[in-house]
């Protein structure tokens, strides 16, 4: 066999090979071709080919060593790939799974909102209806109970006047219990509606002073009053009066016989600070969080504990002054009294307060209409009216209201929202109809909060929640609204 035909089966067999190293291959080739050249003498040409031939080898060595990684590589990604795909078919189904979960969820979640929705919707209905139904008939047993001591129908003995007066006290109870939780429950549910009206703070602390005074005199408390007649702030001086009473009845409730109460009323930077301190049974530290909660009431027998209540006076008074941003705190330990602090923001413009007294003799009467369905708010307020020489005319419903504001307008219309025929919404609607609307007072005089349509675009009417006031008090707020001037609306 020739030399020459030896080394190209060489040079296959080296080509032809996957499996030796790149380096190896071409070695070898070119020393068998160095071999060829010194055992035989032959052609140079021949010799360039056999060179050539061997360079070609390992150079299909090197592709071939290539190939095979390429291919190798190439076999890991389809595999890389196939696995990926089997993660993303299984993502997919459990994204599948998930979103079918999700849209079961959101029909019960629906499902569930409609009935919550319905139930909300039933709440604040059955709450519109007890206020009206609980309130009302309390306003007027507190109301008549207050013109029995009056005298306004004779004279009361001593023995007399000692039940008449505990029936207007347990009448003013009941109705406070009443209205904390009713209150409370507007809140929550969002129904509770604010005005936001300069508010001289002083005075609403006095109105508040001058309902729990009676019981500090009974229990010898010494009060010490010092205010800042003018402070003012931004709010519902209704709410203001409501927070400072709950503050000095809990203050003169649980401070024993002999003890003190102060109250005190400033102005600290851009902020009105009202403290209430007393010499009570205190509080517990681990409790001055907890007080605030409803229903919450301390229970400790070195502490404050009271079987009176419902645990909701001062959880009403943190809720009322959030939206009007005031805060409120507390400073006590066991047995060395109690200091509640509220702060809230202080307006810079002060005003006087301007006391408009009831009417003088020979003053031309003030035109009142009530229209009121309850029969006994409705005589219980037209006998207080027409004691202070007020012309009133009490009507029962909404249609004999409108055809009397046809005949004749009045100066002060005390109006109730929930009547028959025509409610109170429709009165008023029919009011903006007639000329010279604008100069009648409205007296909106109601036992469940009313919605924004009775005083949207009506400067001149007013809204006052059944049995948060006394009826003196209520008598006067009428004199004072047909003594303002009439606004017109914007």
């Amino acid at each position: 066999m020739p030399l020459w035909s030896s080394v190209l089966r060489a040079f296959s067999h080296l080509v032809s090979s996957k499996v030796r190293p790149r380096l190896p291959a071409l070695g070898l080739a070119f020393v068998a071709a160095v071999g060829a050249l010194q055992w035989a003498a032959i052609e140079p040409a021949v010799a360039v080919c056999i060179v050539s031939i061997a360079a070609f080898a390992g150079a299909a060595s090197v592709w071939v060593e290539r190939l095979d990684a390429l291919e190798l590589e190439l076999h890991y990604q389809r595999l890389e790939a196939a696995a990926r795909e089997a993660d993303v078919e299984a993502h997919a189904a459990r994204v599948l799974e998930q979103q079918r979960q999700l849209t079961e969820q959101n029909v019960l979640l629906e499902e569930k909102n409609r009935e919550l929705a319905r139930a909300n919707e039933l709440k604040g209905e059955f709450l519109a209806s007890m206020s009206h139904e609980l309130r009302t008939p309390l306003n007027a047993i507190i109301g008549f109970s207050e013109l029995l001591l009056e005298g306004l129908h004779g004279s009361l003995s001593e023995a007399q006047a000692d039940p008449v007066n505990d029936i207007r006290s347990a009448g003013r109870h009941l109705l406070s219990l009443i209205n904390d939780i009713l209150d409370l429950s507007k809140i929550e549910a969002g129904r509770m509606t604010l005005r936001s009206d300069p508010v001289a703070l002083a005075a609403s602390i006095r109105e508040a002073f001058e309902m729990v005074e009676p019981l500090a005199e009974k229990k010898a408390i010494d009060c010490q009053v010092s205010l800042d007649d003018g402070l003012l702030v931004s709010g519902d001086a209704l709410r203001f009066r409501q927070i400072a009473l709950n503050l000095l009845a809990n203050a003169v409730k649980f401070t024993p016989r002999g003890g003190r109460v102060d109250v005190r009323l400033w102005q600290l930077g851009e902020r009105a600070v009202l403290e209430v301190q007393d010499t009570g049974v205190g509080i517990a530290p681990k409790d001055h969080e907890r007080i605030f909660e409803a229903f919450q009431q301390v229970e400790d027998g070195r502490s404050r504990t009271s079987s009176e209540g419902t645990g909701l006076g001062l959880a009403l008074v943190a809720r009322l002054l959030e939206p009007m941003k005031g805060t409120i705190s507390v400073q006590s330990q066991v047995g060395h009294g109690a200091t509640f602090r509220v702060e809230l923001p202080a307006l810079a413009a002060p005003a006087s307060a301007q006391v408009v007294p009831l009417l003088a003799p020979g003053e031309p009467a003030i035109e009142v209409i009530i229209a009121e369905d309850d029969e006994a708010t409705r005589l219980l307020l037209g006998r207080l009216l027409q004691s202070k020489r007020f012309s009133v005319r009490a009507l029962p419903n909404g249609q004999r209201t409108v055809e009397a504001l046809a005949e004749q307008l009045p100066d002060v219309l005390v109006l109730d929202l929930m009547m028959p025929e025509l409610d109170g919404y429709a009165v008023l609607d029919r009011l903006s109809a007639l000329p010279g609307h604008e100069a009648v007072q409205v007296l909106v005089f109601t036992a469940h909060q009313p919605d924004e349509r009775v005083l949207r675009n009506r400067p001149n009417t007013r809204v006052v929640m059944k049995g948060s006031m006394s009826t003196p008090e209520l008598v006067a707020l009428i004199s004072k609204l047909a003594n303002e001037p009439k606004r017109s609306a914007a």
